[in-house]
């Protein structure tokens, strides 16, 4: 699997990670080759590969640190961008995040497979 999905991003020209072009926010993608690709596959080309199972749609669970608690879940609070972030402090406007798990996100795989 490993290598399929290395063989796909290199034919679709998206750069990875350790790559000096990879841009978190903007990646580049031959469109053209995706198409081929889809076409191959019986895949439609507007299909929406993201995980969005588990908290925040799939974002995963945030949490905080609380003084003589420990990390604490933010559960049931819709991720928003503008008032959690990972910042050096809590604020009146903004909460910190200290790390956010994926637990669900582990058979993730199975669901683009």
């Amino acid at each position: 699997m490993y290598y399929q999905v290395r063989r796909i991003l290199q034919q679709m020209s998206c750069p990875l990670p350790a790559e000096s072009l990879f841009n978190t926010a903007d990646n580049h993608i031959n469109l053209i080759a995706y198409k081929k690709i889809c076409n191959k596959f019986g895949v439609h080309a507007n299909t929406d590969f993201r995980f969005k199972g588990g908290n925040n749609g799939g974002l995963g669970t945030m949490y905080n640190y609380v003084t003589r608690t420990g990390y604490v879940p933010l559960t049931g609070i819709p991720c928003n961008p503008s008032r959690f972030q990972f910042i050096p402090q809590t604020t009146s406007t903004v909460i910190k995040i200290d790390y956010i798990s994926q637990s669900e996100a582990v058979d993730g795989w199975m669901q683009f497979y």
